[in-house]
């Protein structure tokens, strides 16, 4: 997986203070799809870090450069140097991203402690524009809220942000999506109508920041058992749920998440 990564910069936000770094995934060309498809776009990824997140991996890198011949292959969480560009390509096939045995490694990161994690693929309409059909946008604003309680406490954590609209098919195609729901079908119906499948996001992405920032534990705040399964080829898991009361207007969207899609809900 080719990456390009951004500078860090200073995020206030009505949640708390916060880091953000940009990733940028450069798409591979998938089989039997256009070049033009929104699959095949590259995307910018967000990651907001907590301020105790932050500063672990600032110190880290600290310690690095005071100590670059220090042996810490044997850490069971580490940091690669990312002040060098020399990982900017990361192997997602790797299913153990949360150990590394390069030399750019430092000290252990997290060991007291296992960050907070939510990984939130991008609904313009629920996270922007508040829409009420789906939950999209109360889950990300409940882990904001939890992940800045959390560092609050001494702990801390990070939310990925992946541009992957409409479980993994774009905005335009969502937009028809929904117009098929006005007409009666569920959300997965919608998305089969449109030549997708029920869901078509992908989480490689996820195991090349995670490695990134030397994560090799996690709590992961999700209801997705297929996001758990993904997560966990990269790193070790611990499930918290994310609950948001359901309204008039999305109460059958839920439902569907939970019977076809097997949320836990």
């Amino acid at each position: 997986m080719d990456l390009d990564i951004s500078t860090q910069a200073k995020l206030p936000t009505r949640f708390g203070d916060f880091v953000i770094q940009s990733f940028l995934q450069k798409s591979p060309q998938k089989e039997n799809v256009p070049q033009a498809h929104f699959a095949n776009q590259p995307k910018e990824h967000l990651v907001v870090l907590s301020e105790n997140i932050a500063k672990i991996l600032a110190q880290n890198l600290q310690n690095f450069e005071q100590n670059p011949k220090q042996d810490f292959a044997n850490k069971d969480f580490c940091v690669q140097d990312f002040s060098k560009q020399d990982f900017k390509k990361v192997d997602s096939s790797q299913k153990d991203f949360g150990i590394t045995d390069s030399p750019n490694v430092c000290q252990k990161t997290f060991s007291d402690f296992v960050p907070l994690l939510r990984v939130h693929s991008e609904c313009l309409t629920g996270d922007v524009f508040g829409s009420q059909k789906c939950d999209c946008g109360g889950e990300l604003a409940l882990a904001m809220q939890k992940i800045a309680q959390s560092d609050k406490e001494g702990r801390g954590g990070l939310l990925i942000y992946l541009r992957q609209e409409g479980r993994g098919i774009g905005l335009f195609n969502k937009v028809n999506a929904y117009a098929l729901q006005d007409k009666g079908y569920d959300t997965v119906e919608a998305n089969i109508a449109l030549g997708f499948s029920s869901d078509d996001r992908d989480y490689a992405i996820v195991g090349g920041i995670l490695e990134y920032y030397g994560i090799g534990e996690v709590e992961l705040l999700t209801n997705n058992p297929k996001k758990i399964e993904a997560i966990s080829r990269f790193v070790r898991v611990k499930r918290s749920e994310i609950i948001i009361e359901a309204n008039k207007h999305n109460q059958k969207y839920l439902a569907t998440k939970k019977a076809k899609l097997g949320h836990l809900l």
